[in-house]
């Protein structure tokens, strides 16, 4: 009985056909390996020239790349610092006018108090 079986398994297995697998190939795809030499270079062009184009077109180029999302990210921050630079620059610009404006006021007081002075020693 047992060689009856395994008579019957060999010529089971001997009728299927043994297909490989089939594996998806991406085409046209761009390399994941290449996204970090490309962020980088784009991080330097940042950092030599102040430039955020490599990183913009990084972003655009690449949306679906993880390293798409740090650009964003640092595009963001670099566009938060520009403005908080012009922000920082304009209030440097009005306290100087300020400062200008007091001490203009306290040279007045002091001639006030001297006029007044002046006045009250002058004879009734």
């Amino acid at each position: 009985m047992k060689i009856f079986f395994f008579f019957l398994l060999v010529v089971l297995s001997g009728c299927t056909q043994l297909q490989p697998a089939k594996v998806p190939v991406a085409v046209h795809e761009p390399l994941p390996v290449l996204d970090p030499v490309l962020f980088g270079a784009a991080l330097d062009l940042l950092s030599t020239t102040q430039n955020l184009s490599g990183l913009r077109e990084f972003q655009q180029l690449h949306p679906q790349s993880p390293w798409a999302e740090r650009a964003t990210t640092i595009i963001l921050y670099v566009e938060e610092l520009h403005q908080r630079k012009q922000q920082l620059e304009e209030k440097r610009i009005e306290l100087q006018q300020l400062q200008s404006d007091n001490q203009q006021l306290n040279g007045m007081i002091e001639q006030l108090k001297t006029l007044l002075i002046e006045l009250e020693q002058r004879p009734k």
